[in-house]
């Protein structure tokens, strides 16, 4: 997963119904399953990797603007088509939609 998400690892209110996820090293073609929770929400999207291993989530896949401010752990993890699924690659990032 390419850090940090947000430009600065902060989404604030302007970005929080519009959070964009990118990363590479998947295996062509393989889907990566992203998601995103706080203490009490969960939200995840499934893509892609193209022919590189690079996958990116539209930034409108994930709106987060009625999770709970602070921590919010990103977590994806890849499948290939034989259903065996990677382990986990996870990063943290803040929620300040009061910003």
């Amino acid at each position: 997963m390419s850090t940090p998400i947000a430009i600065d690892g902060i989404v604030n209110a302007a970005e929080d119904n519009d959070v964009l996820i990118a990363g590479s090293g998947a295996e062509a073609g393989n889907s990566v399953t992203v998601t995103i929770t706080d203490n009490n929400n969960s939200v995840s999207r499934t893509v892609t990797a193209d022919n590189t291993g690079a996958w990116t989530t539209i930034g409108s896949e994930f709106d987060v603007s009625a999770f709970n401010n602070g921590t919010l752990t990103v977590a994806a993890s890849q499948s290939d088509a034989a259903g065996n699924t990677s382990s986990v690659d996870s990063t943290t990032i803040t929620l300040d939609n009061v910003r």
